[in-house]
């Protein structure tokens, strides 16, 4: 989508005019008459001609808004983030907002500046770290990324939202060369401060990069792939964990209950429910209307029962999903643990990899996670979990491609 964004000064003293001028409208706005629904809903810049709504609106007016943000840039979409997060996304000139809550987590930001040392050919991993943890008084030391921050800068990370906001420092800080001219920077995993003496003494001497801008318009922008054949809308799972977990949970409220879904068909679908030590049940389910209704919860399914239920014969098939799903079953909750409440999407398998959402309840204050499993010798084992992979960490895994994008997001139970 081609668009026009008018030329704003937004370097020195200017970026501090346009952050007291955004003050002023911000206040005038407050005495205007109050809009409709409608318009309330949305609220839209000329400069550029995008609107922004919902949680992101929200998200944007809340923390800081144009001086922190700058202009909307694009509009909402759907795109992929890092190879494995599929969601709404809009970007910003100094920013990109993700709208994580179908996964529990809300708005969050990108790690635009680890992007952008990417798109310049030098990932922060190669770039030399501290010499030493330098002055205390002045200077904190972050061993997970081996880098310091120092006085002003420091003092703005503070202030401003801190390991939440920027991320940890993956840089040091050093001179850049920005729209001609020459500044004291330093990146973080989610930003980039600049430091503007000319500004000293007032609230404006740390700004923050046009990173949003800049990773945008170098292609870091990766919108949603369509959705294939073999993928299944994360509202559809949605409903059907949760018409599973409302049939299961109350017979097991004192005990952790993890419940898998393992395939649909039609109206159909079937889901594996394990509470913690105990014996697993198969939970069969039909689409009524917009909603799903668990038909029936069985220990040891029995096709004569099944056929009474109308249940497709290929849901009464022991095949790879069911076998993917039964592995990470037998993972979560290792009776060597304590076990856990939460929901696993569907499977999706791709050669011998296959890939799936565990997603814990918000009660047990734990991540979702990416989790892949690869099959060795007919069985399929763990390979590795996390929150986020970066394309480089796929291919040395030997993921095949088709399962890099990842969009099934839900949330745990409640």
């Amino acid at each position: 989508m081609l668009f026009t964004i008018r030329p704003i000064q937004t370097r020195g003293a200017g970026r501090a005019a346009l952050a007291l001028l955004a003050l002023l409208i911000a206040g005038l706005a407050a005495l205007s008459p109050r809009p409709s629904a409608a318009q309330a809903s949305q609220r839209c810049f000329a400069e550029t001609g995008f609107c922004i709504e919902g949680p992101i609106r929200s998200y944007w007016e809340r923390n800081g808004g144009l001086a922190v943000f700058g202009y909307p840039i694009s509009p909402a979409r759907d795109e992929t983030i890092e190879g494995s997060w599929t969601g709404p996304v809009q970007w910003f000139e100094r920013d990109r907002l993700e709208d994580h809550s179908a996964d529990g987590q809300g708005i969050l930001a990108g790690r635009l500046g680890a992007q952008a040392l990417d798109l310049q050919g030098r990932p922060w991993q190669t770039l030399p770290g501290a010499p030493g943890p330098g002055d205390p008084q002045n200077c904190t030391y972050f061993p997970e990324t081996a880098h310091i921050l120092c006085g002003p800068l420091r003092d703005y990370w503070q202030r401003n939202g801190g390991l939440a906001r920027f991320g940890y420092p993956i840089t040091e800080r050093f001179t850049q060369t920005i729209e001609g001219r020459e500044y004291t920077v330093q990146y973080f995993e989610r930003r980039r401060m600049e430091l503007h003496p000319e500004n000293a003494g007032t609230p404006f001497e740390v700004l923050l990069g046009l990173l949003g801008r800049d990773v945008y318009a170098a292609g870091g922008s990766q919108p949603a792939p369509p959705v294939g054949d073999d993928d299944l809308p994360g509202r559809t799972q949605q409903a059907i964990l949760d018409a599973a977990w409302a049939k299961v949970k109350p017979s097991y409220r004192a005990t952790p209950l993890m419940i898998g879904l393992v395939d649909v068909a039609g109206d159909y679908a079937w889901a594996l429910a394990q509470p913690y030590r105990k014996d697993m049940l198969h939970v069969y389910l039909k689409r009524q209307g917009d909603r799903w209704q668990a038909l029936v919860a069985v220990a040891v399914p029995m096709p004569d029962a099944l056929k009474q239920y109308g249940i497709p014969q290929s849901l009464q098939q022991y095949g790879e999903r069911f076998a993917v799903a039964i592995a990470e079953l037998d993972q979560v909750q290792d009776a060597r643990g304590s076990g856990m409440d939460g929901y696993l999407t569907r499977p999706r398998v791709a050669g011998d990899y296959a890939r799936l959402s565990a997603v814990p309840a918000a009660s047990a204050q734990r991540d979702p996670a990416s989790v892949f499993f690869r099959r060795e010798a007919g069985t399929w084992t763990f390979l590795t979990a996390g929150s986020a992979f970066p394309e480089d960490d796929l291919r040395s895994l030997g993921v095949p491609r088709e399962l890099w994008p990842y969009g099934e997001s839900v949330r745990g139970p409640a």
